[in-house]
């Protein structure tokens, strides 16, 4: 309970200082760069991840009991990989029609919502599943 507290208190200091350092340092065109590439990566993991990570969490201890997580974790990690590159193919054209301008190159757009989108999934439902699974060590460092 104190490492997980801690661990709390330690990101929100690292939230803070994030906000604090990105509005002190870039400017108001930048910042909002930043704030819509958070808004594609909410939009495809409030639509399409979420939900699913909730029911896997729901459903966690009854998977392993009968001993399939791994196999549903398995299907899970796959989906996870198609909605990333889902969200690649809806970019596209968004990027390359000027719908939303963004000065950063396509490719590093892609990469940011990608790859926060698996990160996010990943801290979403992987790492409860560590703790469930009895390794509260990993669990409270991940957290």
């Amino acid at each position: 309970m104190i490492i997980t507290t801690l661990g709390r208190i330690l990101q929100f200091i690292i939230v803070f200082c994030t906000i604090k350092v990105s509005t002190t340092f870039l400017s108001p065109t930048e910042l909002a760069k930043l704030y819509i590439i958070n808004s594609i990566v909410a939009f495809f993991a409030l639509i399409f991840l979420n939900p699913i990570g909730m029911f896997i969490n729901r459903r966690f201890h009854a998977w392993n009991e009968v001993g399939k997580i791994k196999s549903y974790y398995s299907y899970f990690i796959l989906y996870v990989l198609f909605i990333s590159g889902l969200s690649f193919l809806i970019l596209i054209p968004i990027l390359y029609l000027n719908i939303i301008q963004i000065n950063l190159s396509h490719l590093t757009t892609f990469a940011l919502v990608s790859s926060s989108l698996i990160i996010m999934t990943a801290n979403q439902v992987v790492i409860p599943g560590l703790n469930f699974l009895g390794n509260t060590g990993w669990f409270s460092a991940l957290n």
